[in-house]
């Protein structure tokens, strides 16, 4: 048998995890076929086997039990290093959701509302001005009604985002130059700097206003530190991943744990895939944590630790007998709070993106789902890293599917991978 078709399928007698009620479930295929189970790393073969992924590591939990895990291709392909359970993976915005799940304890620790402003905290983002016209000169605004509030940075309504991904800003605004200018840097400096940089830059439009995607997460990582008053990277490994036992995810990968860090690949439309060996693939092998340890992208992973954190978010706040969040701020969080106008207006992701979900606090949530996609009420949030998962509470179901695969190549194949899963449910 060759290396990039060795499977490890690990069934729920041997994980013997527990519900949130600490009941082990006996049946251990949880209403799922272990022979269409199957088909999923086949699918994933397929699409290694054409030159399109590298590797894939799978899960599927239903019921309280892992049903399936499947670690498939490649970790480094030049190399022949094959794909292994617990290789280490660049979340990207899967680090999203995780963000707002420290956002939120705060809150229910009483140091900061929802609806408080964050002048307090962050007094380089208070006074904001807003622009009188997004594609007009930066020195035509207008003072803004109301302060940012931490709802505003949950829901990705600031007022800013990435302008250039805004269907009703012009490339050449200046808002699209400045911001560029104050992203060239990308997160090189502290918290403190890069804040003070985005104090000087107007808002698009005024808080509570527009959706608008992914810089909302860095500020929330400033403000969990100076709210808490410790470094964000070390209020989630002391608040959130020591307590659930996730020992292989942060911010960066440790001498002893780099081997198994996967190479990352793009895809090349003449030559195919290629390894990557750029500043995003590299800059995680660094001999200490980030300067900047970004809350809307700067995590890396395994697939275990990650379903941990999605087991406590299905579980309602608890997974393994540690509470993390309620199970009210839970519900807030996957709630959908996105409008009709906001799906017409946002620019993320493409014109249909939203069609079928909205958004809540740091995940998407399904509204309406296609054939075999996950159910009303599903919740999720990927990353730009070839990386996907889903909490699916009608079904009590996760599934992750995570590649090396950069950029939006990775999305259709880990659909299909994902149709799979749910093709396996048969009770």
């Amino acid at each position: 048998m060759r290396f990039s078709r060795l499977v490890w399928v690990i069934t729920a007698g041997l994980i013997g995890l527990v519900v949130a009620s600490g009941a082990a479930r006996e049946d251990p295929t949880a209403g799922m076929s272990p022979e269409r189970l199957a088909r999923v790393g086949a699918k994933a073969q397929e699409f290694i086997d054409a030159n399109r992924l590298a590797g894939a590591v799978t899960v599927v939990y239903r019921r309280g039990t892992v049903v399936d895990v499947q670690a498939i291709g490649w970790q480094d392909k030049k190399r022949r290093i094959p794909m292994k359970r617990d290789m280490i993976f660049r979340l990207a915005s899967m680090t999203k959701p995780i963000t707002a799940v420290a956002a939120l304890m705060l809150v229910e620790d009483g140091k900061i509302a929802l609806q408080e402003p964050v002048d307090k905290w962050l007094p380089e983002l208070a006074n904001r001005r807003v622009l009188m016209d997004p594609n007009g000169p930066l020195d035509e605004t207008i003072p803004s009604p109301r302060p940012i509030t931490l709802r505003d940075l949950l829901m990705y309504r600031m007022g800013l985002g990435i302008p250039s991904f805004e269907v009703t800003i012009e490339p050449s605004a200046p808002i699209v130059k400045a911001f560029a200018a104050f992203s060239q840097g990308g997160r090189q400096s502290s918290p403190d700097e890069w804040i003070t940089r985005l104090g000087q830059l107007p808002l698009v439009s005024a808080p509570g206003e527009l959706f608008m995607y992914n810089l909302p997460s860095d500020v929330l990582g400033v403000l969990v530190a100076r709210v808490s008053g410790m470094p964000f990277d070390v209020f989630l490994s002391e608040r959130i991943f020591k307590p659930l036992g996730m020992k292989d995810t942060g911010f960066w990968v440790p001498a002893e744990k780099r081997s198994r860090l996967g190479k990352a690949y793009r895809m090349d439309r003449t030559s195919g895939l290629q390894a990557m060996d750029s500043r995003f693939a590299s800059g995680l092998t660094a001999d200490g944590p980030p300067m900047f340890p970004s809350g809307a992208a700067g995590l890396v992973s395994t697939a275990d630790d990650y379903l941990t954190f999605a087991r406590m978010l299905l579980h309602k706040g608890k997974v393994d007998g540690v509470r993390l969040l309620s199970p009210r701020t839970v519900d807030s969080m996957t709630t959908n709070y996105m409008t009709d106008e906001d799906r017409e207006q946002s620019g993320f992701g493409g014109g249909g993106y939203w069609r079928t979900q909205g958004f809540g606090y740091g995940v998407a949530v399904i509204t309406d789902p296609t054939a075999l996609a996950p159910s009303v009420g599903s919740y999720h949030w990927d990353g730009a890293a070839g990386v996907a998962w889903r909490a699916d509470p009608q079904e009590e179901m996760i599934t992750i599917v995570l590649t090396q695969l950069n950029y939006a190549s990775a999305s259709p194949m880990i659909r299909d991978i994902r149709t799979m899963m749910y093709a396996a449910i048969v009770d």
